[in-house]
């Protein structure tokens, strides 16, 4: 979305210049919304993809991932729960633990770990590819209308406002 935008490179290295932060990775043109940074689901599942074979090649035993629900969904191609709250079934500063699936060279899928799901309450059941299938394509099509509803109020009302009222700061 058009609120997802973040901040260019030159921004970013200017405010955090003093932070133990590596920026080095990072595309200028990682911001635009365009070619491999598009918004639709195609392209987000491949960009998906390339960072869980990113991921899969480091060295390190346990890597940290933090990122906005909705993306986590696609990274870990974990659709369970996405239907609870509007965009991701993941609550704010939630944190689970995946492991790479065993012989899945290509598309380097995730699994969370049954002591995870145990943490989070949930039964330690493992979708089926149907299962999976089914689950992606609701949270989708239910993401695509939201995401519609959310850009035509936009284009009425402007990006900081909601219901009449500003709500970003000057």
């Amino acid at each position: 979305m058009p609120s997802d935008t973040g901040s260019d490179v030159t921004t970013l290295k200017e405010k955090f210049k003093n932070d133990p932060l590596d920026l080095s990775l990072l595309p200028e043109d990682w911001n635009s919304k365009t070619g491999r940074w598009a918004f639709d689901r195609e392209t987000i599942e491949r960009r998906c993809r390339d960072a869980r074979q990113w991921l899969r090649s480091r060295d390190e035993e346990a890597i940290v991932v933090v990122s906005h629900g909705g993306v986590l969904h696609y990274l870990t191609e974990d659709w369970a729960g996405s239907e609870k709250i509007e965009g991701t079934g993941w609550e704010n500063a939630e944190f689970r633990s995946y492991r790479f699936l065993d012989g899945d060279d290509e598309s380097a899928s995730l699994g969370e770990t049954p002591e995870s799901r145990q943490s989070r309450c949930k039964k330690d059941k493992s979708f089926t590819d149907a299962e999976k299938n089914e689950l992606t394509e609701s949270a989708v099509k239910t993401w695509e209308a939201q995401t519609h509803k959310n850009l035509n109020r936009d284009r009425r009302t402007g990006p900081c406002e909601k219901d009449g009222m500003q709500s970003c700061a000057a």
